[in-house]
């Protein structure tokens, strides 16, 4: 009996600080996980992506001076499991891993934007640059966070990829 409640003690103490992890989109994911898996997941946030791809690229073409510039952006999901809510004799109600975390990967998100600029001189050296940029061209609904937790709200989508967007704009220099 003394050696469960020692452990149960143990265990409670580990989950007591609730661990985050900021992905690059600025999107929170909140648990309370054990400590060895805090350090080995969200401690660093680099570390659990497999990879990630980049690459940006801007070309004037040669006749009226239009500017047609590209980002592409692709990186491979986050590792996940569900996480069951368990009783245990003198720690209460703890949150675990229900099956190993590296089993189970999210989606990977690709998004590909495209900017079209054109450049008008006025006089005294000014310069009026017309823009068109064009975000997540290709409508990727990638999803980006999801509950984790057992229960009716397990798997349910907390947020996911901007759908695709067009924003005008207007630079004046001089």
């Amino acid at each position: 009996m003394a050696r469960r409640a020692a452990f149960a003690r143990h265990r409670r103490r580990d989950f007591d600080q609730p661990a985050e992890h900021r992905s690059d989109r600025g999107l929170r994911l909140r648990q309370h996980l054990p400590a060895q898996l805090q350090r080995r997941y969200l401690q660093s946030p680099g570390e659990h992506q497999r990879w990630q791809a980049r690459l940006l690229g801007r070309y004037e073409l040669p006749f009226a001076g239009i500017g047609v510039g590209t980002n592409v952006r692709a990186q491979s999901g986050y590792p996940w499991s569900p996480v069951a809510n368990i009783r245990l004799a003198n720690a209460g109600t703890v949150n675990v891993f229900a099956d190993d975390i590296d089993n189970r990967r999210s989606d990977t998100a690709g998004i590909v934007d495209l900017r079209v600029d054109k450049s008008f001189a006025l006089s005294g050296g000014a310069k009026v640059t017309g823009m068109l940029d064009l975000y997540n061209l290709m409508n990727s609904n990638a999803v980006t966070n999801f509950f984790l937790t057992s229960g009716n709200t397990y798997n349910r989508i907390i947020a996911a990829l901007n759908p695709r967007t067009m924003q005008l704009g207007v630079r004046v220099t001089f």
